[in-house]
């Protein structure tokens, strides 16, 4: 019987997952100490300020986070220089969202892209025989055209020029030790006891421009709320001008316009996100009404700080403010910017400070 484009993109991603089980297991035995890799997603979860989820070894949902998301203070332990790994997996966590939603069409390209990521993960890893597997499963469907190589992709987002101009000069060193240090920890001891900190998106190409030209048709809108989805559980909460770029980028689009953006946040409202008024959107794994974390600038370039959410800044500054009780609330500005890798109090960062100490007031 003659297997639907679904089912072929199926079964590479159960082929990766067999393969990937075992692989997993040996390649991260010798740092884990014993504990089961799922049980550190877990305490991901938790140290990110997530529901903590409950993860299987087969689950390539669960093999694909852990491909791409730093991992505490292992980095990523599976990954080399080029980001082989997390690029190759951020491409496939877009196949898992698609067969995750039963109405999302996918052609053969699709099927053909999603073996051959597989063939080329499988191949980093040195797995000879799931490589010849994937081979022939991605060798026996027809493709629609060439599909195009994944690639990383260095992305420095526009529309802030303002602000960037004015804060460039604001760049600070990393934040120090006393912020990073998370006075929890991870209770299995893996991770180390260093907070979270922004991780950007892994760019993946995942498609041409022609699918943002057209996104009245089904199949295409829905490439967009897939990519839209996996950047908003990947760096969350973020700002909906960062993810429209993001998103166009991965489609090939390197400069954006207005109504480039638009025309793709319009798909947001068929999406579980979070939006809020302020102009985020979270994911769905946090409760906004608790979340307590921050994620503290620890190298590189900062985000630009109109990209971080009040509700950080807010976090950031009550922690800070428990650790130096008696600091007057400009030194503890001074503090807060520094945890995100600015020292200057620009005007429009000090518009966002005051909104944050609204946030600070009201809850204590």
């Amino acid at each position: 019987m003659e297997l639907s484009t679904r089912e072929l993109a199926g079964r590479a991603l159960t082929l990766l997952a067999s393969r990937l089980a075992p692989i997993l297991d040996v390649r991260l035995a010798h740092v884990l100490n014993g504990l089961a890799w799922t049980e550190l997603l877990s305490e991901l979860d938790r140290l990110k300020g997530k529901v903590p989820g409950h993860y299987s070894r087969d689950d390539p949902h669960a093999q694909l986070r852990l491909l791409t998301e730093r991992l505490g203070q292992l980095g990523y332990p599976l990954d080399d220089r080029k980001r082989t790994v997390s690029t190759l997996g951020s491409e496939l966590r877009i196949v898992r969202n698609h067969l995750a939603h039963p109405e999302d069409e996918m052609d053969l390209l699709d099927a053909w892209r999603a073996a051959d990521f597989v063939v080329r993960l499988l191949d980093h890893f040195g797995d000879a025989e799931g490589v010849a597997g994937a081979t022939e499963l991605r060798d026996n469907i027809p493709r629609l055209g060439e599909a195009p190589p994944a690639i990383s992709v260095d992305v420095d987002p526009v529309g802030q020029k303002a602000d960037a101009a004015e804060e460039t000069k604001a760049y600070a060193p990393p934040a120090d030790e006393e912020v990073l240090e998370n006075p929890d920890g991870d209770r299995a001891g893996v991770l180390g006891r260093h907070r979270a900190g922004f991780e950007p998106w892994p760019m993946a190409l995942l498609g041409d421009v022609s699918v943002l030209d057209n996104l009245k048709v089904r199949k295409h809108s829905q490439s967009v709320r897939a990519a839209i989805q996996e950047i908003v559980e990947f760096e969350g909460p973020v700002l909906k001008d960062r993810v429209a770029i993001l998103v166009c980028n991965a489609f090939g689009l390197t400069r954006v316009e207005k109504k480039r953006k638009n025309a793709v946040l319009r798909q947001v409202e068929n999406i579980a996100v979070q939006p809020d008024n302020r102009g985020f959107l979270w994911p769905e794994s946090i409760d906004r009404a608790t979340w307590a974390e921050f994620r503290p600038h620890s190298g590189g370039k900062p985000r630009p700080f109109a990209e971080i959410p009040v509700e950080e800044l807010a976090n950031a500054a009550r922690f800070l403010r428990s650790r130096y009780p008696g600091l007057e609330r400009v030194e503890l500005e001074y503090k807060v910017l520094g945890t995100f890798g600015f020292r200057n109090r620009t005007a429009n960062v000090r518009t966002r400070l005051a909104e944050c100490w609204k946030l600070v007031d009201s809850r204590g």
